[in-house]
């Protein structure tokens, strides 16, 4: 992604690719591929973590970022290499198109990426922050048939994701 301007994904997740390929075309911006984690109910929001998906131009700084081992380990030697950051503070969209019995959805989802110093666990992260309670909101995203992957992009882009998705005529969910 960085070398070569060619968006990738992880685990076959064909839609995760066409959501950041979207998002890299309305912001210019390479997005994260993540996955839902924990909660903080105080802050409003929820821990997203990377997969190996993201480039250095997330993080707020260059000093905030750790080179450091693979996380996951699927059976090879060595540990492997991957950046250890937080995604810079300011507005992200989160977002992911799925594939229902219906046909395909596009979930949107406007947030904000909360300023914090990146987590020592090895991986690309995201703190996102969000209006709807933390609960609410996700006991909602989960309801709407969300996959374990989501797409958070640098800056909000959710009113051209839903013009996107009304074009292509898939189904929305919008929440904040």
């Amino acid at each position: 992604m960085e070398n070569t301007d060619i968006t990738v994904a992880c685990e076959g997740d064909l839609d995760g690719l066409v959501t950041m390929m979207l998002m890299k075309s309305i912001s210019g911006e390479d997005a994260l591929m993540a996955e839902w984690g924990e909660y903080d109910a105080e802050l409003n929001s929820c821990l997203v973590m990377g997969h190996g998906i993201g480039v250095p131009s997330l993080a707020k700084s260059d000093d905030m970022i750790t080179l450091t081992r693979t996380p996951e380990e699927w059976g090879f030697e060595g540990g492997g290499l991957n950046y250890e950051l937080i995604v810079k503070p300011g507005d992200v969209t989160v977002a992911h198109v799925i594939e229902t019995p219906n046909g395909y959805k596009m979930i949107v989802s406007p947030a904000k990426s909360v300023d914090l110093d990146p987590l020592p666990y090895s991986e690309l992260h995201a703190m996102v922050q969000v209006k709807t309670p933390i609960k609410e909101y996700l006991e909602k995203v989960l309801d709407s048939g969300v996959t374990h992957h989501c797409i958070v992009g640098i800056s909000n882009m959710a009113q051209e994701l839903l013009a996107v998705a009304e074009l292509l005529g898939l189904d929305t969910f919008y929440i904040e």
